[in-house]
């Protein structure tokens, strides 16, 4: 149903020419060309592997990568664990744990904000920094 909903928006845009949707597993998605920008929100709550992850977004992305981490020390928290225990994973960050992540994975051209239920990651590919 997201797929529908998504060729509906970009028919409705005018730009359904220039989409491509695809139900695939990421890690297993190999792009034909880099994306220029990679918007990854909603996702690292869920991914057990992050690292593989982060790599993989990295390998994929040409100039920046935006992420959103989940924060494990907010109100809401709790709330999140209990609402998830039953039904998937949940994974939770505190920031020096995404720093840790980011390294692990070798990129460290990194900043980290702290958006307050979330950290907001910008990863800039160094050779494309003027």
């Amino acid at each position: 149903d997201m797929l529908k909903l998504a060729r509906h928006y970009a028919a409705d845009a005018g730009v359904e020419e220039k989409c491509r949707f695809e139900l695939i597993d990421f890690m297993d998605f190999a792009p034909v060309t880099k994306f220029d920008y990679t918007i990854v929100m909603g996702v690292m709550d869920y991914i057990a592997e992050p690292v593989a992850f982060i790599q993989h977004v990295i390998e994929s992305t040409e100039r920046n990568a935006f992420f959103s981490f989940p924060k494990s020390r907010h109100w809401l928290a709790p709330q999140r664990r209990l609402r998830y225990k039953f039904k998937c994973d949940l994974y939770l960050y505190k920031s020096d744990e995404v720093s840790h992540l980011f390294h692990r994975a070798g990129n460290t051209n990194i900043s980290i904000q702290d958006l307050g239920r979330d950290y907001f990651v910008t990863w800039e590919n160094p050779d494309k920094i003027n």
